[in-house]
Formats: structure tokens, C-alpha cells, sequence
């Protein structure tokens, strides 16, 4: 995925976890990876992601929380509206360890890997 201020990589998502409205910080829903020249991926990220349906379903008020931060509201990207929380644990981040985008990350070796 990539935007005017960077790119997040390519995403593999657990579709369990994904459809779990819970949240674990040791077990996000998506990984996010970047193709390198060789054709290999790289880790460089983490993003918790649940349903807006779901987790008000499940009987939350407010949008979710983890690590003393608030989910963003995606409403554009998929079929149905998400929160989501990025974290670059494995590659710099200029923007901030928690921004969207990363504007250090690059997908120009991108191949059929993400699907």
C-alpha cells in the first residue's frame, strides 16, 4: 500500500483475528512487510485492526485503545468501516512509531506475494 506519505507494505492479515472484535498486543491481526530487490519480504510492521461493528457489537463505547493510543477510523479502504493502529517495531519511522504511512518504505519490488 503506498500514499503520498509513504507506503505501508505489503499486508497479511489473520482472518481469525480479524474477525475477533478482542484485541492482544502480542497478536495483531496484520503483518506488514516489504518486497526487497530479491524478491523476499521484509517485516517491518505490526497493525491491530478490528470491525467498528464488531467492536461496538461487543459492547464498546468508544473507539479502541492500545498502548495509551486511539484506533483510527477507516471507512474508505475495505467493505466495511475498521479501526486500525499501525506500529513500525522493525523498520525507522520518521513520522512517528504509530503513524499511518511511512515514508521510509518502499514497494517498488512489490510481486504477487500480497495477493
Amino acid at each position: 500500500m503506498s500514499g503520498p506519505q509513504g507506503a505501508q507494505g505489503i499486508h497479511f492479515t489473520h482472518g481469525e483475528r480479524i474477525g475477533d472484535p478482542t484485541l492482544d498486543l502480542l497478536r495483531p491481526e496484520v503483518l506488514m512487510y516489504e518486497p526487497r530487490p530479491d524478491g523476499s519480504l521484509r517485516l517491518i510492521g505490526a497493525e491491530y485492526l478490528v470491525f467498528q461493528q464488531s467492536w461496538h457489537d461487543a459492547g464498546n463505547g468508544a473507539p479502541p485503545v492500545l498502548l495509551g493510543l486511539e484506533f483510527t477510523l477507516n471507512t474508505t479502504l475495505l467493505d466495511e468501516p475498521f479501526y486500525a493502529l499501525h506500529v513500525w517495531v522493525w523498520r525507522n519511522n520518521p513520522l512517528g512509531l504509530f503513524a499511518n504511512w511511512n515514508p521510509l518504505v518502499r514497494c517498488a519490488h512489490a510481486t504477487t506475494h500480497g495477493g
